[in-house]
């Protein structure tokens, strides 16, 4: 079983994979997903993530709770497949990641190389969790949150 590279992401990546694993056993899942991992993103205040959401909430006209509220709807409905790949949290416990999170991971990975940083910063975390394929994109992608969108605040 593989261990995702705690180095890969910034303090307030971390810090978002470590509220979603806390969300991912209050709602009585085992396997951390996309939805779970932005419902931890919304959840997780001063981070460049959800500053860039509540500037786009502003500008195109919905409430942050109505995102929450879908994703979390959304979030109970889904079971992932678990990937061989964990997650160590800070407690030193472990998370079991969706093979779709995983995914969603490498291709924030991507993202953050792209624009010369070294680790997954929040925001690249959204703006994976917002491409076209992963699960979260229609929630993101339906209030204007979309790959192109978010261009503009990666910059």
């Amino acid at each position: 079983m593989g261990t995702l590279n705690p180095n890969l992401l910034s303090k307030h990546a971390s810090l978002i994979l470590n509220a979603s694993a806390k969300i991912m056993t209050s709602i009585g899942k085992r396997v951390l997903t996309p939805e779970i991992a932005l419902l931890g993103l919304i959840r997780t205040p001063d981070t460049s993530a959800r500053r860039i959401l509540d500037k786009i909430a502003i500008e195109r006209g919905f409430k942050i709770d109505d995102l929450d509220r879908d994703t979390e709807a959304q979030a109970k409905l889904r079971d992932g497949r678990a990937a061989d790949f964990v997650f160590v949290l800070d407690n030193g416990g472990q998370v079991q990641l969706s093979d779709e999170m995983l995914q969603s991971i490498d291709e924030a990975l991507s993202i953050a190389q792209a624009a010369d940083e070294v680790w997954i910063g929040s925001e690249h975390l959204l703006s994976a969790l917002s491409q076209r394929g992963v699960s979260t994109a229609g929630l993101l992608q339906a209030r204007g949150i979309t790959p192109t969108a978010l261009t503009s605040y990666l910059n």
